[in-house]
């Protein structure tokens, strides 16, 4: 069996977007992992997403903290080289309060570094911080807490499914990367969407709630 999940990244306002890209996932009952931004998060979102956690389809991940770049235009992340441990242990932190108290226990301890980019202080601070999971493009090596990588990012081109047909050949799991904010054509999505359902449907796929 192999499996496949989804996850939307920079959540924190609703929008047109956001409300069209959870529809078309919520009426063909496909789970999806929202990486939320807890320094920006809104309360209409806050209530949007406990709402929907009730439908057993949606996971509520912290998606860094202010999702502030402190690197440059070509090598961007929020948890990176120039940051100490303890100015990421403090953010990371205050995040995850954010978070805890917004969701209480619909949040799912899992820690979506922004940009992918992280360095040893960052997984320190996420051993030391009760994280469950960890999500981004890399593996890395704990005993505290689960890798959930991601492997395809979704960009408006129906070549999305070859790309996931060739992860799949060689992964037992593969993850599908989404910025609902950066969608151009909804129909590529909806696509893609109904093709993993009819691999679903074959018995030889199943798309998970992580």
């Amino acid at each position: 069996m192999k499996y496949i999940f989804i996850r939307d990244d920079d959540v924190f306002k609703i929008s047109d977007k956001f409300l069209k890209f959870n529809d078309i996932l919520e009426k063909n009952a496909v789970p999806c992992m929202y990486a939320v931004i807890p320094g920006l998060l809104e309360k209409d979102c806050i209530s949007f997403l406990l709402e929907k956690f009730q439908t057993n389809l949606i996971t509520i991940a912290q998606h860094g903290y202010l999702h502030r770049n402190y690197g440059d235009e070509k090598n961007k992340y929020e948890f990176g080289p120039s940051r100490s441990y303890n100015q990421q242990f403090d953010d990371i932190k205050e995040g995850h309060e954010i978070m805890r108290n917004a969701f209480g226990e619909c949040f799912n301890d899992v820690f979506v570094p922004p940009w992918h980019f992280h360095d040893d202080n960052t997984i320190k601070v996420i051993n030391n911080s009760g994280f469950r999971g960890f999500s981004s493009k890399k593996i890395v090596k704990s005993n505290k807490f689960k890798n959930i990588p991601v492997h395809i990012e979704f960009n408006n081109d129906i070549k999305i499914i070859s790309r996931l047909n060739a992860a799949l050949s060689i992964k037992n799991l593969a993850g599908i990367l989404f910025h609902h904010e950066q969608i151009e054509d909804f129909k590529v999505l909806e696509k893609l969407i109904k093709y993993i359902k009819r691999l679903e449907i074959s018995g030889n796929i199943k798309i998970i709630k992580i």
